[in-house]
């Protein structure tokens, strides 16, 4: 949605006591409403030493906001060529240095934490019903960081992927996963694979760091009773 537009409609809603839809889309990004989108204007604009108008700023920030939410979040799609991409198609580069451009996409990131995602929201029930007879079935389901008795390097083979809570939580999962140097990863998924010492089919992803290198593939078995916070040999995990 154009960013203008959704202001508006926000707007004209609050006026007629509220459109949920847009109230609930708004809240997403930013669970505290205007005083969040307030806070990143503002510190946006000491980003870019005032360079605009305070107007100005609360449509960037909250176009740019709507852009990363709408792009999945922080993943493959939303990476630092994304918002590049995004500020020159608004002719705004021209207010960033290098170093700011860097500050103002890690404040972005901070109105997209990875939260566990409640699936009952994303399937329709048949499917979730689906997806959790699966994991009842799976004889390696855990509540445990890594799945018990698997062999190889933990989340860096597919004989010992990740134990997450769902396919969508995979994302969540990998949302929360740093290079050691505390940067973020980019990923993007291949496709998922049989494995023999492994019920359930396991998803392999192709991992980047922040300049777009490639450095790991991580396997995840989404059958399982929760979300692992460990991470593989090589990485942190950001709580």
């Amino acid at each position: 949605m154009e960013i203008f537009n959704f202001l508006e409609a926000k707007k004209q809603t609050e006026s007629n006591n509220n459109d949920p839809f847009i109230d609930e889309l708004f809240l997403k990004i930013f669970p505290n409403g205007d005083k969040d989108l307030t806070e990143l204007t503002n510190n946006l604009l000491k980003l870019i030493n005032n360079s605009m108008s305070w107007e100005e700023a609360k449509h960037l920030s909250c176009a740019t906001a709507i852009t990363a939410y709408s792009d999945g979040g922080f993943s493959s799609r939303f990476c630092l060529e994304r918002l590049y991409q995004h500020l020159a198609g608004k002719d705004c580069l021209k207010y960033f240095t290098e170093q700011s451009f860097q500050e103002f996409y890690e404040l972005l990131r901070k109105y997209h934490k990875p939260k566990e995602i409640d699936l009952s929201t994303v399937f329709p029930k048949e499917h979730l019903d689906e997806l959790l007879n699966s994991i009842k079935s799976n004889p390696q389901a855990t509540n445990e960081d890594e799945i018990p008795n698997t062999i190889g390097e933990f989340g860096l083979e597919p004989t010992n992927p990740v134990p997450v809570f769902g396919i969508p939580n995979n994302n969540v999962y990998l949302g929360r996963l740093r290079t050691p140097d505390g940067n973020p990863i980019y990923w993007d998924r291949v496709g998922s694979m049989e494995v023999e010492n492994i019920v359930e089919p396991v998803d392999n992803y192709n991992i980047y760091d922040v300049n777009n290198n490639k450095i790991a593939n991580i396997y995840i078995s989404s059958y399982h009773l929760s979300i692992s916070t460990k991470a593989p040999k090589g990485f942190i995990i950001k709580k």
